[in-house]
């Protein structure tokens, strides 16, 4: 029994020597490949080289000391295969690694690199300079495409990427559209070259809109772009000379609306051209004041605008219709004036409160001359024979008689 331990024992004694043995051999064959490898990268025989650090690789894709050699494989202007994205990813795996390294471990790297952390990071820092260089040096977006999506650990990760916003704004200066600046943008809100690309981009709109002339347009720009105070406060009065120019045509009845829509919308348009609009909008609201035809539609008018033009004339037809008014009451009551109401009837004190009412400066001695006046307005503005032929049934004025005689002439 004594006889089976012991050769066990000996057994599993001579299994962890010959473990070790191996795992020495092994480690020293590694350290071997090492040295080899760089031995052959200082030489620039960097074809020789490469295989023992990708075998290195297949063991421990996280080995600082075979990423290393790699990088600066890679990072050799004297090898025709040179790749500067290569070089920076083995160094920054390098680099991520190195300071992780087991202390035995880190003690051999230190015997074939001697400093090898301290390289580590310093071929980091060159690198990195280097593929920023050749990026700049290419200078184009496709590069700096590659750029950030291959080395977004960079150092030069922010320049590389004010570099691609520089080329795109370039870009889209030479398209110069709207869409080529919104797009930019769109894409790059926080570049230095966004304030530009914004005030160029309103600037192209704004053109675009002046050149079409269009109403909607115009709106559509404020909506767009409100925030640009210096384009509002130009496209405003354009907008503005833009209405007027559709709604100073609007001169039918119906369109009355339409006209107070503007004076309610655009205030601070050109003061000439309100005052366009407010002489139309008094004409149709007189046009619509005669189509009703009553003493109250004529004194709405009189009171809602004074000092318009038609005002005269307004104030002639409403007391030519007081005077039909009270005709008509001075024939419901009778009474001594019965031959004076057979051509222009009224009674006098109808008269009376008429005259109260609305000519506080006459006197009833002058009633003739007034209603011989007033019946003339009436005539002219019915502008009818009809209307003449009932003016002479009651005028007893020679000058007026002549000029409404001329006026039936005309309408024969």
């Amino acid at each position: 029994m004594g006889v089976i331990r012991n050769s066990t024992s000996c057994i599993l004694t001579g299994g962890v020597k010959l473990f070790a043995l191996l795992f020495f051999f092994s480690f020293s064959a590694q350290g071997q490949n090492y040295k080899r490898a760089f031995e052959y990268s200082y030489k620039k025989e960097f074809d020789k080289a490469k295989p023992y650090f990708r075998d290195a690789l297949m063991d421990n894709e996280y080995d600082a000391l075979a990423n290393y050699g790699l990088a600066l494989l890679y990072y050799d202007s004297a090898n025709s295969g040179k790749n500067y994205y290569l070089a920076f990813r083995f160094i920054k795996t390098s680099r991520e690694n190195a300071d992780k390294m087991p202390e035995k471990e880190l003690g051999k790297a230190e015997k074939i690199v001697p400093g090898f952390v301290g390289k580590v990071k310093e071929y980091d820092e060159i690198i990195d300079a280097r593929l920023y260089s050749y990026v700049l040096g290419v200078n184009t977006i496709s590069e700096c495409v590659k750029f950030e999506q291959d080395c977004p650990n960079s150092t030069y990760y922010s320049f590389v990427k004010d570099l691609r916003s520089s080329l795109e704004y370039k870009v889209a200066v030479k398209l110069n559209s709207v869409s080529a600046f919104n797009e930019f943008i769109e894409r790059f809100p926080a570049s230095k070259e966004c304030n530009d690309a914004i005030e160029s981009r309103n600037t192209l709109a704004f053109e675009e809109v002046k050149r079409l002339n269009i109403f909607y347009k115009y709106n559509e720009f404020l909506d767009t772009y409100p925030n640009d105070t210096s384009l509002v406060n130009k496209i405003l009065p354009l907008r503005n000379k833009c209405a007027f120019n559709k709604y100073k045509d609007y001169t039918a009845l119906e369109d009355l609306g339409k006209l107070k829509y503007f004076i309610d919308h655009f205030p601070n348009c050109d003061p000439r051209d309100m005052e366009v609009i407010l002489k139309l909008k008094g004409k149709l609201e007189f046009e619509r004041a005669k189509s009703r035809y009553t003493v109250d539609a004529m004194q709405d008018f009189i009171s809602r605008h004074p000092g318009f033009p038609q005002i005269p004339v307004a104030i002639a037809l409403r007391d030519s219709l007081a005077f039909v008014d009270v005709a008509q009451m001075a024939a419901d009551s009778g009474g001594i004036f019965s031959q004076f109401l057979s051509t222009y009837p009224f009674a006098k004190q109808s008269f009376d409160s008429y005259l109260k009412q609305y000519r506080r400066d006459l006197v009833p001695s002058k009633m003739f001359v007034e209603r011989n006046s007033l019946a003339f307005e009436l005539a002219r503005c019915k502008n009818s024979k009809q209307g003449y032929l009932d003016f002479l049934k009651i005028s007893t004025d020679v000058e007026m008689n002549k000029i409404v005689e001329e006026k039936l002439k005309e309408l024969e």
